[in-house]
């Protein structure tokens, strides 16, 4: 199946108003950079930095679309025994009050179901759906499907946006009853089959992370374009990230999710309680994002295990601008720094995740002539040739190569082992990103360019987005581990 068959389908979506587009005045200027009669602070060589907040129009209908992939011997279920099916799992999976909403909303013209031949809708290629995370199990279904179910559920930009979670929640239960698996058509994703016996709790509080998905792609110096995909079901642009340093993006993906939740929190504080939808959102530019927003993304309460440790700051500041996408037409959100042109996008986005995570290096002290820590040494060396081929040869997206260099200490005898985030390796100079925070070196900071030769290597890792390691020996030494 080809990349067609997929835009055929999000085609058919489109038609059931399941896509939202956002107005921009043209005549807008992308950095919002203000004149000389308007207030703001001065940047040399950027003019004034603006404080005009971000103005985004809101639709007037939003609409949200599903759909549950089943297999049927027969003909299949009518539109009243679906909507019957998915009633019963309402009753047993969600709770009040927002149980008594959805059950409603599922009788009434705001939710909208077709049935369609598979034949007659293409489905999206297998390739991607298992790119964006879709199981085995739910590959099987998937592929023995025989019909379509789309949903689409109409409603106001409102919190606590009763037609998305009650569209959800009928898709599910649909699933539930016919034995399938749900396609959620803004975020081009199979959702995982343990959603369909898992409560949803009845104050409209939700998992942000079921609702959108982070994709993540590097260009070869391993610098890499994060964004969301799905912030358009609270009638919101998508949010992008660009120059993201290598070995950020697992982490950054938190900050990213924390983002996002800050910005439906003042849609929810703006539009909750009103009689008339709100058209047009200003915010920022700039907005404060704290470790509450992350928690609070995963569908969590702020507990005491979540709160920052001592010494984190717990708390950040981001500047949001409207800019089109690297890859296309469409209108994001761009996430900065609050002082652009002070300071690279790339080396403030290590600041964002201290201040909000705080720094999780460890610091250890270690008496020259170790033999294992030598041994562990000898063999990183020994395998250096084939992590150079492997590198040049590109590594996979995602997939960031590290190296440990001792940084010698100004006015101190030793050195300080850092890792390097490698950009290029072009002859013996591998040029790369200081990835640690400097505790003795502190003419160094984290985030900074730095080259070393191949001779000046100490240890190697190689690290991908689902978390798989390779090499670090040294550290495994340091731990008392097998090397």
């Amino acid at each position: 199946m080809t990349l067609t068959a997929f835009y055929l389908m999000k085609r058919e979506f489109q038609q059931m108003g399941c896509e939202q587009s956002f107005d921009v005045d043209p005549a807008s200027k992308t950095h919002d950079i203000i004149g000389p009669e308007d207030g703001g602070m001065r940047f040399p060589f950027f003019g004034r930095l603006s404080n005009v907040p971000v103005e985004i129009k809101l639709p007037d209908i939003l609409t949200v679309g599903f759909g549950v992939y089943f297999r049927s011997a027969g003909e299949p279920p009518s539109d009243a025994a679906l909507r019957a099916m998915a009633g019963a799992w309402i009753e047993r999976w969600m709770e009040l009050p927002m149980r008594g909403a959805a059950l409603e909303y599922l009788q009434s013209p705001m939710l909208r179901v077709e049935v369609r031949p598979v034949r007659d809708t293409p489905m999206p290629p297998m390739d991607m759906l298992r790119a964006m995370g879709m199981g085995e199990l739910e590959e099987r279904r998937t592929a023995a499907a025989t019909h379509l179910v789309m949903l689409a559920g109409s409603d106001a930009v409102r919190h606590p946006w009763f037609g998305l979670h009650s569209t959800h929640a009928a898709a599910l239960g649909m699933a539930h009853g016919l034995n399938g698996v749900v396609y959620d058509a803004q975020t081009s994703q199979i959702l995982p089959t343990t959603l369909l016996e898992e409560s949803i709790p009845g104050d409209g509080r939700f998992a942000l992370t079921q609702q959108i998905v982070i994709p993540f792609s590097a260009n070869e110096r391993g610098e890499g374009w994060m964004t969301t995909k799905g912030m358009e079901k609270f009638g919101l642009p998508n949010l992008q990230i660009k120059n993201v340093p290598p070995g950020c993006a697992s982490v950054l993906m938190n900050a990213m999710n924390g983002v996002a939740s800050r910005l439906i929190s003042i849609t929810a504080r703006e539009t909750d309680g009103r009689k008339e939808p709100l058209k047009l959102l200003k915010v920022g530019p700039e907005i404060r994002v704290g470790a509450e927003d992350v928690v609070r993304a995963y569908g969590k309460e702020d507990g005491e295990e979540d709160r920052p440790g001592e010494g984190v700051r717990g708390w950040s500041t981001v500047r949001l601008t409207k800019e089109r996408s690297w890859r296309g037409s469409e209108m994001m959100l761009t996430i900065g720094p609050p002082a652009p042109g002070n300071t690279k996008t790339s080396s403030w986005l290590y600041t964002l995740l201290e201040d909000l995570f705080g720094s999780s290096d460890e610091v250890q002290l270690i008496e020259g002539g170790s033999e294992t820590m030598e041994t562990a040494h000898l063999r990183a060396v020994a395998e250096l040739s084939a992590v150079k081929q492997r590198f040049q040869n590109a590594l996979p997206p995602g997939t960031t190569l590290y190296m440990k260099h001792g940084f010698p200490r100004r006015g101190a005898e030793g050195e300080e082992f850092m890792w390097i985030a490698v950009k290029t390796w072009r002859g013996d100079q591998i040029s790369g990103t200081l990835v640690n925070d400097p505790q003795y070196c502190l003419h160094l900071r984290v985030g900074q360019p730095v080259q070393i030769s191949e001779a000046q290597v100490f240890d190697w890792l190689i690290t991908t987005l689902d978390g798989a390691r390779e090499g670090e020996y040294t550290t495994h030494a340091l731990r008392g581990g097998e090397l």
